[in-house]
C-alpha cells in the first residue's frame, strides 16, 4: 500500500487508512472477460482451416486485438488502484495517487461542514459506497469507500475541531 507519511505531519496519527473496494475494477474486468469470451467464440466459430478465411482471420485477428486493449486496460486500472490510498488522520483526508508520480489531495478536517453516505443496493451488500465531504461550497466525493459508515464516522468525530487537538 501506498504510505502517506511523507503527507502527515509528526503530531498527526492516521486514523483510517484504505484503498478503494475492488468493486472499482468492475469497470475494467467486465469489458476484459467480454473480450476473451468473444475471442473463444471467434476460436470457436472459426477452427483449423476456417480460419484462413478472410472472415475467419479477420474475427480472430480483431477478437485477439480486443483482448490486447481491454486486458491492457484492466492491467493499468490494478496498478493505479493499488497504488492509491484514502487516508483520515485526526486532521485531514487524504487522497494519495502515486502510480507514475505522486499526487495528494488533501482536505482539512477542521473545515469540514457536512458528510453525506451513500450506498447502492450492491454497495450495501459488498460493503462499499461513497463518501461526499462538504467543505467552504466545495464538494467532494470519495468513491467505493470499504465500509463508509466506519470512515464516515472517524471523520465526524474530529470533523469541525480546530487544529490545537
Amino acid at each position: 500500500m501506498v504510505a502517506v507519511s511523507p503527507d502527515v505531519s509528526e503530531r498527526e496519527h492516521v486514523l483510517v487508512q484504505t484503498r478503494a473496494h475492488t468493486a472499482a475494477l468492475a469497470g475494467a474486468i467486465v469489458p476484459a472477460t467480454l473480450a476473451v469470451a468473444l475471442l473463444a467464440l471467434a476460436v470457436r466459430a472459426f477452427p483449423g482451416a476456417d480460419a484462413r478465411t478472410s472472415l475467419g482471420t479477420l474475427a480472430l485477428s480483431g477478437s485477439v486485438g480486443l483482448v490486447a486493449v481491454a486486458v491492457g486496460r484492466l492491467a493499468v486500472r490494478i496498478w493505479e488502484w493499488d497504488r492509491t490510498v484514502l487516508a483520515v488522520t485526526d486532521e485531514q483526508i487524504l487522497v494519495v495517487r502515486s502510480a507514475v508520480r505522486r499526487h495528494t489531495r488533501s482536505v482539512p478536517l477542521r473545515s469540514v461542514d457536512r458528510l453525506a453516505v451513500t450506498q447502492s443496493l450492491v454497495g450495501r451488500v459488498l460493503g462499499y459506497g461513497s463518501i461526499v465531504v462538504e467543505n467552504g461550497g466545495r464538494r467532494s466525493r470519495l468513491a467505493f469507500v470499504p465500509q463508509p459508515d466506519r470512515v464516515s464516522a472517524v471523520i465526524s468525530a474530529h470533523a469541525g475541531r480546530s487544529g490545537d487537538l
